[in-house]
């Protein structure tokens, strides 16, 4: 097989909103899966204590969690009893508004599932030196504060279950520098989504300024698989690349052994541009969120997604979608 498109050879750069990037489970399951995936990382087995709120900061971890799940799940399933104190995990959620967002008094914070304006469904605790929550406020540490997003990796505490709910001790923290607005990762994925691939070529047939072109401003649901280069998330940003069904990955084809099948090699750049889209989800200004997207419920490369949003940007064959909702 001619390996001419592999890897970096043939690739083109598009900057999005100032980002240049190449276009084109149950508990403590890990995120890998397709070759030359890493394994998600899998939570801590044991909390670790702090000597002081300053030291919270040897807690925060500057990659994304692969494994967390949502927290108001495990909540629900530690009141059922199928989460049992000792257990090792990782979860995503939002710091509450209002009080008992955060504690005053001791390193504690409360995780909602819906941006900070719903009710607490867990309680986060930061242990000292003797095994007790440690003393000082956490409000406005480290990123900590009302409706921020947190990836909490620890374990679920003595005493947790139907009456006292979800109590985690922390052993690392993530809070990311733009996080995810609540809502942006939806339920049931909608049935008329459009395959990335239909959604392009229907654009091309209608022409540039044509009825059915793709323009900017246009509400769209589009469906593809991440993929169409190495690297098709933007590391640190909310930038991924989805591919149509058109084309296929290498290891949908017979006798490919390659080990980054979701590049798309074995056909050359300008079909595979042709057949994808840059979906971001942005901030107020339009920027890219500070945020990964690579391990969030699971998502790695061939991972179908659903988006809903509105296209950004047609320029040089690229099309960029700003995700309002998404699906996988």
């Amino acid at each position: 097989m001619n390996r001419a498109h592999s890897g970096r050879a043939g690739m083109i750069m598009v900057a999005v909103a100032g980002v240049a990037m190449v276009c084109g489970p149950a508990w403590g399951q890990g995120g890998g899966g397709a070759a030359g995936t890493p394994a998600a990382t899998s939570a801590p087995t044991a909390a670790r204590p702090v000597g002081s709120v300053a030291e919270v900061r040897s807690l925060l971890q500057a990659a994304l969690p692969g494994d967390a799940q949502e927290v108001a799940t495990v909540a629900a399933a530690v009141r059922e009893g199928q989460i049992k104190p000792g257990t090792a995990l990782t979860v995503r959620g939002y710091i509450p508004s209002g009080e008992g967002g955060l504690d005053g008094k001791v390193a504690v914070f409360a995780l909602s599932a819906d941006g900070g304006s719903g009710p607490a469904v867990a309680r986060v605790r930061v242990l000292g030196k003797g095994g007790e929550p440690l003393g000082g406020s956490l409000a406005g540490q480290h990123g900590l504060r009302a409706g921020a997003e947190v990836f909490v990796s620890g374990v679920v505490a003595a005493g947790s279950g139907a009456e006292a709910g979800l109590v985690i001790d922390v052993a690392a923290l993530h809070v990311p520098r733009g996080g995810l607005p609540a809502g942006v990762l939806a339920g049931e994925s909608p049935a008329s989504a459009v395959d990335v691939s239909a959604f392009r070529e229907a654009g091309a047939k209608a022409g540039e300024g044509g009825e059915g072109a793709i323009k900017p401003g246009q509400k769209v649901v589009v469906r593809g698989r991440v993929g169409g280069s190495g690297k098709p998330f933007a590391e640190g940003r909310a930038v991924m690349t989805l591919v149509g069904r058109a084309i296929k990955p290498c290891n949908e084809k017979a006798d490919d052994g390659c080990t980054t099948p979701w590049d798309y090699c074995c056909d050359p750049r300008p079909t595979i541009t042709a057949n994808s889209v840059t979906v971001q989800v942005v901030d107020g200004r339009g920027q890219p969120l500070r945020t990964d997207l690579r391990g969030r419920k699971g998502l790695k490369e061939l991972t179908e997604v659903t988006v809903s949003g509105t296209v950004a940007r047609v320029e040089g064959g690229a099309v960029v979608i700003n995700a309002e909702r998404m699906w996988w």
